[in-house]
């Protein structure tokens, strides 16, 4: 008799109005923590004087590349994307809550030692310089290390990399070096 295999689930999918009752107000809320924590830590690292600003030699020397911006953005775009991908309240709340301690870390680190920008006045002009603006204002002043961009890029790769073969986690690892050389160059 054969065996009756049941198809992969896919990736990608609508997870139904039963699971995004639940996913979707612990993204809205996980938001609310990220901007609480991460606008308040630069609005308070305003009032601090002086601001330590830490950099490596190697990085002055980095050319800056606001197209890099595109690949940036990209893990805003996953985050949206993860009711999607990770379509349960079991195998998304693990998410929510490490996302959520990451952003309380770096909200201490934050307020501890609030980091100036090292580099020189970027310019960069045309469509991406303006995306690269604005993606720039959005980052906040202060709030330089630890990278919570990194942190969110690795800790989705991960947890969404259980999810996949061999080659979407290979992906998975390409799209985090790619993350990690965006952060370095649009500076």
């Amino acid at each position: 008799s054969a065996v009756s295999r049941s198809p992969r689930e896919p990736f990608l999918a609508w997870p139904g109005l039963a699971s995004l009752r639940l996913t979707l107000p612990l993204s809205y809320l996980f938001f609310k923590i990220f901007y609480s924590i991460f606008g308040g830590a630069s609005l308070l690292a305003k009032l601090r004087r002086p601001h330590v600003d830490f950099y490596f030699p190697w990085e002055m020397r980095l050319p800056f590349l606001p197209s890099w911006t595109l690949v940036y953005l990209t893990v805003p775009l996953l985050l949206l994307l993860t009711p999607f991908i990770l379509r349960t309240w079991r195998t998304f709340m693990p998410f929510f809550l490490t996302l959520t301690t990451e952003t309380l870390v770096g909200g201490v680190f934050f307020l501890a030692l609030p980091l100036a920008q090292a580099y020189p006045p970027r310019v960069a002009d045309g469509f991406l310089g303006g995306v690269f603006h604005l993606t720039d204002r959005l980052n906040l002043d202060y709030n330089k290390f630890p990278s919570l961009h990194m942190a969110f890029a690795v800790t989705a790769a991960i947890r969404i990399g259980k999810r996949c073969g061999w080659l979407g986690r290979t992906l998975l690892t390409v799209w985090v070096v790619a993350v990690s050389a965006s952060a370095l160059l649009t500076h």
